[in-house]
């Protein structure tokens, strides 16, 4: 569990949020399956073409666009269930219960910052391995995760570099005469 902060005044702005990323069970299913959210729980979602859809959900939700930095980009709220938001340049999205991102002060331009949840319950840190002295998780074991906690996101594939002498077209070979297709 990790709680989401204002980045600027250190400010608890969303105690509870699970953070799904990668291909697991957890990030494949997102809140499909719940009930509801609670006021002060959310989920955190790493997704590079930055949409969301809640095709299958019970309840509608409000959803934060974060930047690969976590500032606010935009916000969608109350999106009911069945539909579909997008936001370009949003690599993470911050999903909450309908009607909270308002009140929480969510909007373009806010920057943000993820901790682990302390105290009792919380993720907190495992104890260090004992032969090595070293942490009992790191890299390895939480690959969508970089060293502050933010997840990452890889970059969108479809952007690509032109090859040194240019894109060339490609031409079909013409069909030769007299054979039927």
């Amino acid at each position: 569990m990790h709680r989401i902060l204002d980045a600027v005044t250190g400010a608890c702005v969303v105690r509870q949020v699970e953070v799904a990323c990668g291909l697991g069970p957890r990030a494949a299913r997102g809140l499909l399956g719940r009930r509801g959210l609670g006021p002060d729980a959310g989920l955190l979602l790493a997704d590079p073409l930055g949409c969301v859809h809640t095709v299958g959900m019970r309840f509608p939700i409000d959803v934060v666009f974060l930047d690969r930095r976590l500032v606010v980009i935009g916000v969608a709220e109350r999106l009911a269930p069945w539909r579909l938001a997008c936001r370009r340049g949003g690599r993470l999205q911050l999903e909450l219960a309908a009607g909270r991102a308002g009140p929480l002060g969510l909007a373009a331009g806010r920057r943000l910052a993820l901790a682990p949840a302390g105290g009792r319950g919380g993720a907190e840190s495992p104890p260090p391995d004992r032969e090595s002295g070293e942490p009992a998780h790191g890299p390895a074991n939480r690959p969508c995760a970089d060293p502050a906690g933010v997840p990452s996101v890889p970059p969108r594939s479809g952007h690509r570099t032109p090859p040194p002498g240019g894109y060339q077209p490609r031409v079909a070979a013409p069909i030769p005469s007299g054979r039927s297709v």
